[in-house]
């Protein structure tokens, strides 16, 4: 039975840890972001080099980049523009007085958009929502990072105290052996209780194995997170709150959040882009005037010349009706997608606070049962000295005091993740990096 026993707690804390392992995130980084030698990292300094190294920031970073260009580019739309242009020909002979043999001419030409159906001033606007979107996607990035971040660092610092953890029952076991040599030596003890008792110090030892490759993979997950070396001490500074904040003060700041602020400036976006479709329907006017420097035959006298253009659609197929039609089913697809990421993100935050409330709870019964089942081996251990249980049931007390207690350590840092993944839903208390140029 005690075998049955300690190999399901083995199991049961394997597959949590194999479990947290799977889902440390595989995010993409580059460079560091603390100081070099220094002493100890805390999730912060491990936070701050991640975002130097990370490549999926930097990529985002680019689209705020090419947003920015596009908005510049809109504006240059309604700017007046500058052209200067060359036109040199030579034929065989002169044709008349008209058509000289060598003809050059050089101009600088001007337009000015006088009215584009004011689709010009609609696309800015658009383009300048976008750009305020890719910031927000960019935060929103960092913030995913501050998540995969602190779950990676939670990851180490939970496996090395499970680490420390079997290193002290492995004690423990190497104690009870040699107290169980002693009485076996005078015949109060037989050598099954020594055999029975160095068979789950040999599995103790398999399993510190385990858990010291559980310790590199996870190491090197932070490592490539970060850019630190695998080797880094790090300095566990976090603190759970106590009490637990009100549901509601989360909530109240779920519409801060970075990515629906984004989606709701994707929804102006695509109301704007309704405006620039429709407003090809509308007549366009320009100006341009022309300054020659140089002009062939009887036009060399003439040095400058305007125009004013005017065009209206007519009838074009249907196509400028379509063009704003598809522009309406884009703006209310950008209303679905908004709704949508507003339910399932309230949906997350709930599961997340629910989830670290239950943490809190479980926590504080794991605590008692600790203290509980430390007491029961005190107990235990005095009882067979006294003769009154067996070893079997000292070992028994032993192994259900040691896992109870690797069980309250470990929720200890899967809570301190939960907790950080729902400061990352929020953004509440994280410093984030400026994406202003």
């Amino acid at each position: 039975m005690k075998g049955t026993l300690r190999t399901a707690v083995a199991c049961l804390a394997a597959g949590a840890l194999a479990g947290m392992l799977a889902a440390a995130p595989a995010s993409s980084a580059w460079g560091a972001g603390v100081p070099a030698g220094q002493a100890s990292y805390s999730l912060e300094d491990c936070f701050q080099a991640a975002l130097k190294r990370s490549e999926s920031l930097a990529s985002q970073g680019e689209v705020v980049t090419q947003a920015e260009e596009r908005f510049r580019q809109a504006i240059g739309s309604v700017l007046p523009s500058v052209v200067a242009n060359g036109l040199f020909t030579w034929q065989n002979q002169s044709a008349s007085n008209f058509s000289p043999s060598q003809q050059n001419t050089v101009k600088f030409t001007a337009t000015q958009p006088l009215f584009q159906g004011l689709r010009e001033y609609a696309a800015l606007a658009e383009t300048k929502d976008m750009l305020k979107s890719s910031k927000l996607a960019y935060q929103w990035a960092a913030l995913q990072l501050w998540a995969d971040t602190s779950q990676a660092f939670n990851l180490v610092l939970s496996q090395e105290k499970d680490l420390a953890d079997l290193r002290n029952e492995d004690g423990l076991y190497l104690d009870r052996i040699r107290f169980l040599r002693g009485w076996l030596a005078i015949g109060r003890a037989q050598d099954t209780d020594v055999l029975s008792v160095q068979s789950a110090e040999a599995q103790v030892k398999a399993q510190m194995e385990q858990v010291k490759y559980q310790i590199a993979s996870a190491r090197q997950m932070l490592a490539f997170l970060t850019g630190l070396p695998a080797g880094v001490a790090l300095d566990d500074t976090q603190s759970l709150p106590d009490p637990l904040p009100a549901r509601q003060e989360y909530l109240a700041s779920l519409d801060q959040r970075p990515d629906l602020k984004a989606a709701r400036w994707n929804v102006e976006a695509a109301k704007q882009g309704v405006w620039v479709a429709w407003d090809q329907h509308l007549p366009t006017v320009s100006a341009s005037a022309d300054y020659y420097a140089q002009r062939p035959g009887i036009y060399s006298d003439i040095n400058w010349d305007a125009a004013l253009s005017v065009s209206m659609p007519l009838f074009m197929g249907g196509v400028i009706e379509s063009q704003a039609r598809t522009a309406r089913s884009q703006a209310r697809q950008a209303e679905l997608a908004l709704s949508q990421a507003r339910r399932m993100d309230e949906q997350n935050l709930n599961d997340g606070y629910d989830k670290l409330r239950y943490d809190l709870t479980q926590q504080e019964a794991l605590r008692q049962a600790a203290d509980l089942a430390h007491k029961n081996y005190l107990a235990e251990t005095r009882n067979f000295r006294r003769g009154l249980v067996t070893n079997l049931d000292v070992l028994q007390a032993m192994i259900t005091d040691v896992t109870t207690q690797q069980a309250l350590d470990t929720l200890r840092y899967a809570a301190n993740t939960d907790y950080q993944s729902l400061r990352a839903q929020t953004g509440q208390g994280i410093q984030l990096p400026s994406i202003e140029r």
